[in-house]
């Protein structure tokens, strides 16, 4: 049985309202972890760089010709690591904006600049 328009419209609102609950924590808007590595005072182009936060888990990204890196962060503030061509981990707190972590590998040991 077919049913009125208006019990098919309604029912196709209530599936496209349950679709936009469904889909909202991943249309949560996400953070941006970015910086600039460096080796001993030098670009250092390529290096891969890994970030672990308890929201998002590990990703990692390679930094271009001028030593930038820009990988996706959490939607909100927490505390996340970060190692460079595995090196010992930073520690640095991320929020759901725009977090800047400048980096520097000095005689094999990662720092934050």
């Amino acid at each position: 049985m077919a049913g009125s328009p208006k019990s098919q419209t309604a029912a196709a609102r209530l599936i496209g309202l349950f679709v936009v609950l469904a889909l909202a924590p991943s249309l949560a808007s996400a953070g941006e972890i970015y910086g600039r590595v460096s080796q001993d005072g030098k670009v250092k182009a390529n290096a891969s760089v890994s970030i672990s936060c308890p929201s998002t888990g590990s990703r990692s990204a390679r930094t271009d010709s001028k030593g930038v890196y820009r990988i996706a962060g959490p939607s909100r503030e927490e505390k996340c690591t970060i190692k460079v061509n595995g090196s010992n981990a930073v520690t640095i707190f991320a929020s759901s904006g725009r977090s800047r972590a400048n980096l520097e590998l000095r005689n094999g040991k990662l720092i934050r600049r």
